[in-house]
């Protein structure tokens, strides 16, 4: 300011000998001083900006995490946010503005190729005096080299330093927002930075990670591996529990995975670790549910069960080295979310009975749950040895069966039997590194996908040639129409399993899926147009005998699966994308089906929405509809309320703002139940089409069409995709005395049914253009008689769904979405 004082002193030496017009100079000295403190303010809110940076990425480095996001507002606008940190104390983010004069330069963040933030100017590395890259995060810095850089305005003009202001470099301009983006759930803060990388920040008791202890023989000690060939773990997705050489910390996964875990009192030791299967299956396993792994070694070469019997040493050994971990982790303010034991071993065992192989291995299995916190067994099944005969195959039968029949056992692999064929043998036993790589990458997806939906998985199994599946009521994605004629194209699905039931389920795998509409009940003939073994089968869900499924025979219809058996197909999923198969006389197009990927799906409902009736929130539809999707959830259930204005109920229509949706790039409405079930005379009647009614089914609908048409008019949502939902059966209806009635002809006090109310639903959305997703026909849960119930066994209560109706749903809307997007 001193330097506008000077120019206030000659300007009035000017003045007073002159009769010049002092207005238009006193306003531009006034705009000039606002220029000036706006300027200051800015470069005020970017060295907040980039100070809010840095700690974040420490925060995240340190595993701290998020405990209060405060809104700042000033006028009645909010600017940012205040952000405490477990550890890290409190930070503040400004939205910010960009710069209005030159080229903007702009300060930022990108990872190397070493895993590492480091600061970027317009994308390009900041360099130091030795042209070494300027790390961003701040932990620990013996070396000095992590710089924090600071701004600042000096006769309008910006300047930066990278030595805490002992020099400074001019800049024509930059942004100060540093953040394109800031939002937050009741999980994370989500920070998008200007070059679109995203930051996850855990929020609450975010220190949460999945536990394993990593049990078995050789192959799980990782005899011929290679550790330069296993993949590196990123930083934060895995570390190791040594229990037995450094049980005072967590280290950073590496391979080989249980080096110096050997403890020769317990005989759990003399094991060549020379690179196993546990960092890809760490890998698989956090892309999939973005919980770092903490693995616990207890593994010996050559051990059979009897080696690892409840009474002995070795499993003395392997309770105590979890307990010490357990014990760890909840001092030091670790969350366990789940508490597995992966288990491969078995060949040792080949003398004995699968009986008497599954009898042992529950009871060691038994012994961990009873005394750790442990709650399944994952089964990584052994494979053949190279020369392919049947010395292994009682083990195999044995832990087939047991994850049909026991509740403590999860399959998790079944590809290790198809090694000897692939050429991922090291010796007659032991896998190479890219077998374990294989392995680990197939396990821990699958394992991933059991631990995010509670579902197990299905998956090709070499050593039957046939499908692995579980037993019980699982979802269904897609089915098949009744009638009509084949669709013309095939779709080959790179990325996904068919299971049994016609059931698909997104994990990798090696099967390609033909729907195909079988009306005579014929087996289709096929002849490809290249180089590779099909084997077709047919699969219906009333055609399971002892375990196994028999050709369909039957006169409705049927899903053709074509397994490829082909080695090379594992190693080289796209190579028969854009080929033909013929199917009776019609040629066909094998092509990848593409899903719909959106980062954010927004759901707006009643209580099923909200997730009442599912044992918790992670079995509820919209929880497992976004991980299908692989899309943040952003769940606006609220129980009891209503699709109409005015009545008994509260309308839930107050959700559906841009605020509330958080940008979303789905938005799926699922109202109306509560209407049906809960009207009276005076309220919640079906109306006339083209009614501005809002107590009225077709007024109320109409109102929420319009604001959906109003929001997609703006900038912020004109590219999201807005669906309405038509509610499933259910046993609810004031006149109803019996919970467990389905019939859906019944009528409500208006005297119309529950698809009545659906069809007006339909016929309003269609005249503003906006899809609907009929789910109280197409959901799969539907009663046609006493006979014939489907809905009965998707409820606990009568009118709210259990966990497999809301599985159920989830399913049936991954299939209608696929279907229209």
């Amino acid at each position: 300011m001193r330097r506008l004082s000077y120019i206030l002193v000659a300007l009035f030496t000017l003045l007073s000998c002159s009769t010049f017009d002092h207005s238009a100079i006193w306003d531009e000295l006034r705009e000039h001083e606002e220029r000036i403190e706006a300027l200051e303010a800015q470069c005020r809110q970017l060295n907040s900006n980039v100070e809010a940076l840095q700690a974040v990425l420490t925060a995240l480095q340190e595993h701290d995490y998020i405990t209060d996001i405060i809104k700042i507002m000033e006028d009645g606008v909010e600017t940012g946010y205040s952000i405490t940190f477990a550890k890290g104390g409190t930070i503040t983010i400004y939205h910010g503005t960009d710069g209005t004069e030159g080229s903007a330069p702009k300060i930022g963040i990108s990872k190397a190729a070493d895993g590492e933030y480091y600061w970027t100017s317009d994308g390009e590395w900041l360099t130091d005096e030795d042209g070494e890259k300027i790390p961003a995060a701040v932990p620990d810095d013996p070396d000095g080299r992590y710089v924090t850089p600071h701004f600042r305005v000096s006769d309008g003009r910006w300047y930066v330093s990278y030595d805490g202001g002992n020099t400074w470099r001019p800049f024509d301009n930059v942004s100060d927002g540093l953040f394109s983006d800031v939002s937050y759930d009741n999980k994370y803060l989500y920070l998008t930075l200007d070059d679109g990388t995203e930051l996850k920040v855990p929020i609450g008791t975010a220190k949460m990670v999945d536990l394993f202890i990593f049990m078995g023989q050789s192959n799980m000690s990782g005899f011929g591996g290679d550790a330069s060939k296993a993949p590196e773990v990123p930083q934060g997705w895995g570390y190791e529990y040594k229990a037995i050489s450094d049980p005072s910390c967590l280290v950073p996964m590496v391979e080989p995975f249980g080096l110096n875990e050997d403890n020769a009192d317990s005989g759990v030791s003399n094991t060549k670790r020379a690179g196993t299967l546990v960092s890809a299956f760490t890998n698989a396993y956090y892309n999939r549910t973005e919980i770092p792994v903490v693995g616990v070694s207890c593994s010996r070469g050559s051990t059979d069960t009897w080696f690892w019997m409840p009474g002995g040493k070795p499993l003395e050994d392997a309770i105590s080295r979890h307990q010490s971990a357990e014990e760890w982790l909840t001092e030091n303010g670790y969350v366990i979310r789940n508490n597995f034991m992966v288990w491969l071993q078995g060949e040792s065992d080949s003398a004995l009975s699968s009986e008497q192989y599954k009898s042992n291995l529950i009871a060691i299995t038994r012994e961990m749950i009873s005394r750790t916190g442990i709650t399944e067994c994952m089964i990584i099944r052994i494979g053949k040895n190279k020369s392919m005969d049947s010395s292994f195959d009682n083990v195999l039968q044995a832990q087939t069966e047991l994850p049909k029949e026991y509740k403590e056992f999860m399959m998790a692999s079944t590809l290790a039997a198809g090694f000897p064929a692939a050429g991922l043998m090291s010796d007659s036993l032991h896998y190479t590194q890219e077998g374990y790589n294989m392995l680990g990458e197939d396990a821990g997806t699958n394992v991933a996908f059991y631990a995010t939906n509670g579902i197990e998985p299905y998956m090709y199994d070499p050593h039957y040639d046939n499908l692995y599946y579980p037993t019980g009521a699982y979802r269904s994605i897609f089915d098949l129409p009744e009638t009509g004629e084949p669709q013309g194209v095939v779709y080959y699905e790179l990325n996904k399993n068919i299971n049994a039931n016609d059931e698909l389920v997104d994990y990798p795998g090696r099967i390609a899926i033909l729907d195909y509409f079988e009306s005579d009940g014929q087996q289709a003939s096929v002849s490809s147009t290249f180089t590779g073994t099909f084997g077709l089968r047919y699969y219906d869900q009333e055609k399971r005998i002892n375990g196994t499924y028999s050709n369909y025979t039957g006169s409705t219809y049927c899903r053709v699966v074509c397994v490829l058996n082909e080695t090379e197909t594992a190693l080289q999923p796209n190579a028969y994308d854009g080929k033909t198969i013929t199917i009776n006389g019609i040629t066909y197009l094998l092509q990848q089906r593409l899903e719909p990927k959106f980062s954010s799906v927004a759901f707006i409902g009643n209580s099923i929405t909200a997730g009442v009736g599912a044992s918790d929130n992670s079995h509820r539809y919209s929880t497992l509809l976004a991980g299908m999707l692989e899309a943040r959830e952003i769940n606006l259930g609220v129980s009891g309320t209503s699709l109409c204005m005015g009545g008994s109920r509260t309308c839930n229509f107050s959700k559906l703002t841009a605020e509330n949706l958080g940008g979303a790039e789905l938005v799926l409405i699922k109202m109306g139940i509560n209407d049906w079930a809960a009207a009276k005379p005076e309220f919640y009647g079906l109306g006339e089409p083209g009614s501005d009614d809002t107590s009225t089914i077709y007024g109320a609908t109409a109102m929420w069409c319009e604001k959906i048409v109003e929001l997609k008019a703006t900038d912020q949502y004109k590219n999201t995709k807005f669906y309405f939902i038509t509610p499933i059966v259910t046993s609810w209806n004031n006149s109803v005395t019996s919970v467990r009635d389905y019939d859906q002809s019944k009528t409500n006090v208006h005297g119309f049914t529950l698809r009545e109310l659906c069809e007006a639903i339909i016929n309003t959305c269609e005249v503003y253009d906006i899809p609907v997703l009929d789910m109280n026909l197409e959901s799969g849960i539907y009663y046609n008689s006493p006979e014939d119930d489907h809905a009965s066994e998707y409820f606990g209560d009568g009118v709210h769904p259990n966990d497999a109706g809301h599985a159920k749903l989830a399913a049936s809307l991954y299939t209608a979405l696929l279907k229209m997007l």
